[in-house]
């Protein structure tokens, strides 16, 4: 069984009973929840948050909980025009207590986020948040010293004893759950990571004795071969060991996983699931047999996407998964592995790729830069089995840097949007909407902002847009077709991809709205259709949330 979370969005959207002070605006949000813009006094962050302490009971500088917020707080900063005398503006948000450990000063949870790309950057100088005085509302990380406006919250929710975020006990300590992520070793079988001397070397083989199997039996058996096999192992350990015994495996621990490709074959070593200790992985990479052959990338990344991301295998959709490209992008003109990464990371995977950059390399970086899809992910090695910096601090630098927090792993819902567009909106002076048409337009433009704001992706949130009036028909001028004017405009099948639902949107007719309003109908169809495709993607995880939007006549 699961539950909905539903949020009724009436009329100018939001509704409020919040009874605020003079000069705040209430929260279209949160109940008894209001904001106070500060443009006309820049202070640093612990004297903005006195001010709000002594500007009225239960004042602190404000948290924001949710995307829903966010939108809403943008709006009333955008109203006040604080732009126009402020760049940020300080919220209540600090990692003061421990370095890259974020909670509020009200006790609210500290689950959503909403960073600026690049941030938040975690050093000892910049321990404060402001949020951006504009339309993003991006928060950053600053000097607490630095002399920001400010907002302020009046939250009679929250009990003026209660100064930090109270959270219950976690089932992993901290310390354990910053380790949680699944690491993918795809490592090129082929000689050219080795260097252009091992290319050509193997190349004058094949020549020498006419055939690629004679080549690979000598090369196999040859010392200096050998020995590079030997320590690109040695490399692959040096990673796996970099995390403390105890960290490793489901729930928190770190998981690895390797697969070797040479021409069109792949050799998977070990899955995610097949070891938890440090010994474990260092007798699995021990293990991986050495090949030769030509460089084909896009059949190591097609393995990871059709064999390693699977449940069964130990793969988890609630950690970073960051796949380790060893190669040095020389690819076969016939190999295409640019399609195939962005399937994996529009599925959520991060790609590093690994390249030698010794004096007889000549590594293809355009190549892998593509692949990535990212510049800062394409790391060069001193020699193939030796990292330019601890690995660890490349792999912690880019999940924070992200925003994805593996300390505070984030919460993926399914969001059922509920889109109101019967006749009766055009009851202006009830609504504030001069026709069912401007209301129509403005659910729409809502719904994409909140998709934005939240964002989108096959290990993210998932959406479906209902759309009512009532239970008759009407001729869709567009394609001619009869349709109901009440029916599923996407489902979670599309969500996947916040270009398709934009379009799926923006195409929806508002000239043709109209009808009586049925809510009933509408909850009949989420109740028949959406609730049975949710509950078959069986994942008790993932919380379900239904946004109705609707004037309630």
């Amino acid at each position: 069984m699961f539950y909905f979370t539903i949020f009724l969005l009436v009329g100018k959207i939001f509704s409020s009973s919040a009874l605020c002070p003079d000069g705040w605006r209430p929260s279209e949000v949160i109940r008894n929840k209001c904001y106070l813009i500060v443009t006309n006094k820049k202070t640093n962050w612990f004297d903005a948050d006195k001010y709000c302490q002594s500007a009225t009971t239960n004042g602190r500088l404000t948290s924001i909980s949710s995307a829903f917020e966010q939108e809403n707080l943008n709006a009333i900063i955008s109203e006040a025009q604080a732009s126009s005398v402020c760049d940020n503006m300080w919220i209540g948000a600090d990692d003061i207590a421990q370095n890259g450990v974020f909670t509020w000063t009200d006790c609210t949870p500290f689950s959503f986020t909403h960073w600026k790309p690049g941030q938040p950057i975690l050093n000892s100088n910049k321990l404060c948040v402001a949020a951006e005085a504009r339309a993003s509302g991006y928060w950053n990380t600053n000097d607490c010293g630095d002399e920001f406006c400010f907002i302020c919250e009046n939250n009679s929710n929250c009990s003026s004893t209660q100064t930090t975020t109270t959270i219950g006990q976690p089932t992993v300590s901290p310390a354990a759950q910053c380790y949680a992520m699944d690491i993918i070793f795809v490592v090129d079988m082929s000689q050219s990571p080795n260097g252009d001397t091992m290319k050509r070397r193997y190349k004058k083989l094949v020549h020498q004795l006419g055939s690629e199997i004679n080549a690979r039996t000598v090369l196999l058996n040859d010392p200096q071969f050998i020995d590079d096999f030997q320590n690109e192992k040695n490399m692959l350990k040096n990673i796996t060991d970099s995390f403390p015994n105890g960290h490793y495996g489901p729930p928190a621990g770190a998981q690895f996983a390797e697969v070797s490709f040479y021409n069109r074959n792949t050799d998977i070593t070990f899955y995610l699931n097949d070891a938890n200790t440090q010994s474990g992985y260092d007798t699995l990479i021990q293990s991986m047999k050495p090949y030769t052959g030509d460089t084909y990338i896009e059949v190591g990344l097609t393995a990871v996407r059709n064999q390693m991301l699977v449940a069964s295998r130990g793969y988890r959709s609630n950690v970073p998964t960051i796949v380790l490209l060893f190669t040095d992008g020389n690819d076969n003109p016939a190999s295409h592995p640019i399609p195939i990464a962005e399937q994996l990371i529009q599925n959520g995977v991060s790609i590093f790729a690994l390249y030698n950059d010794a004096p007889d390399s000549s590594p293809n970086i355009a190549l892998l830069q593509q692949i990535t899809q990212d510049n800062s992910r394409v790391v060069p090695l001193d020699q193939y089995f030796t990292l330019r910096q601890p690995f660890y601090d490349i792999i912690n630098n880019f999940i924070k840097t992200t925003g994805f927090d593996p300390c505070h792993p984030p919460v993926f819902a399914d969001i059922v949007f509920v889109m109101d567009h019967s006749e009766n909106e055009v009851r202006a002076g009830e609504v504030g909407f001069a026709s069912p048409v401007d209301y129509v337009v403005m659910q729409k433009a809502q719904i994409k902002s909140i998709i934005h704001q939240l964002g989108a992706s096959m290990r993210g949130h998932r959406y479906i847009l209902v759309h009512f009036s009532d239970s008759n028909s009407w001729l869709n001028p567009q394609t001619n077709h009869i349709e109901s004017k009440t029916g599923i405009l996407f489902d979670t099948r599309d969500s996947y991809d916040e270009t398709t639902m934009d379009v799926l949107i923006d195409n929806f007719p508002e000239l043709d709205a109209g009808g009586a309003t049925d809510l009933k109908l509408a909850l009949d169809v989420i109740n028949s259709a959406v609730v049975p495709q949710i509950a078959s993607q069986n994942d008790p995880n993932r919380l379900t949330y239904m946004v109705i939007f609707t004037s309630g006549l």
